[in-house]
């Protein structure tokens, strides 16, 4: 079986930057509290790249000296008021007045519920019931664009509008509220960068993909290969994704028969995991027949493992002493169509 949860964070660079603005981190506490950071440091300042990372590491540092597993949300606020005067007295000559936008995440998992905070325009989402929704609000205004002597700018006949943050860290007196919501069996959480949510439409469609998937790390990797054809910014994610399965849920699923009274109400990635330990158990016990007909269920229906879980399966048929050449080129034809 599984872990029960995992996390994944991803951070490229714009092409055309020296270094990388973005920034993120994450810790799980001696308490087992896990804390999860991502900041953008605002471009038209100095040292984007030292205030983002300044952020996630004091926001983690001073979280694994001062949160207590019952902690409160004033206990995280007192904390995001302390990385932001730590940012805005920063000695640094050259780096002065450096500002930051920061998302992060606090969250048991003996618990539902986390706790999480948005300064700027970084975003969190949340993947639940096959459906991504964001979950913070971004801190931003546009502004129209002039010249040095106040005369409006256009391009084609029409007035240049930028859009700016209204809420940074590094400020010295920044917005800071946290919030609380729900994070349940197979649901997920991604931070966001805007250089990363804003590339290409189909963000919304990526991320379910990315979430559903049995091995987030490779289809990441596969999202990254296509938006850095589009990208003119730092692009980064952070995900926080649960793999226990619902009590309920496993009550329900004894074999592959039951598989289709479960499917509408799982996420994806939990079925194949079911399935995967269903496979498991089957090659232990030499059962050919309902092998074959879970390796159908997860061909027919995409439910597709890692290359590296399936040749792990390879691997325990043949500690398992089962080494039938049916089942054998079933998993192999399974590899071979995650290389497509």
């Amino acid at each position: 079986m599984t872990n029960n949860f995992e996390i994944f964070g991803k951070s490229i660079k714009d092409p055309e930057k020296h270094k990388n603005g973005d920034f993120y981190d994450y810790i799980i506490l001696d308490n087992n509290l896990l804390v999860l950071a991502l900041a953008d440091g605002v471009g038209s300042k100095n040292c984007d790249w030292l205030a983002s990372q300044t952020a996630c590491k004091l926001f983690i540092q001073f979280c694994k000296e001062q949160l207590v597993e019952n902690y409160t949300s004033d206990d995280i606020r007192k904390i995001c008021t302390q990385v932001d005067f730590e940012i805005a007295h920063h000695t640094e000559e050259n780096c002065k007045g450096m500002l930051t936008v920061f998302s992060a995440i606090v969250w048991s998992p003996k618990n539902d519920s986390f706790h999480f905070i948005n300064i700027g325009d970084t975003r969190i989402y949340k993947c639940s019931n096959g459906d991504l929704q964001q979950i913070t609000e971004d801190q931003t205004k546009d502004v129209i664009m002039r010249d040095k002597s106040g005369k409006l700018l256009s391009s084609h006949g029409s007035t240049i509008v930028r859009t700016g943050v209204t809420n940074a860290l590094g400020t010295g007196n920044a917005y800071i509220k946290v919030d609380i919501n729900t994070l349940s069996f197979g649901e997920a959480l991604i931070l966001a960068s805007d250089g990363f949510y804003n590339i290409l439409p189909s963000f919304k469609s990526d991320m379910l993909q990315l979430i559903q998937t049995s091995e987030i790390s490779r289809e990441a990797d596969k999202i990254f290969r296509l938006y850095v054809d589009y990208q003119n910014d730092d692009a980064s994610i952070l995900v926080l994704r649960r793999n226990d399965i619902n009590p309920e849920t496993k009550a329900k699923y004894q074999s592959v028969n039951d598989f289709d009274n479960i499917r509408a109400n799982t996420p994806k990635h939990l079925l194949s995991f079911l399935l995967m330990d269903d496979l498991r158990f089957n090659i232990k016990n030499k059962n050919k027949e309902i092998c074959i007909r879970i390796l159908d269920v997860m061909s027919n229906n995409f439910f597709l493992p890692s290359a590296t879980q399936l040749n792990e399966l390879l691997n325990y048929c043949k500690i398992s002493n089962f080494t039938d050449g049916q089942i054998y080129s079933r998993i192999v034809a399974l590899i071979r169509n995650l290389k497509k």
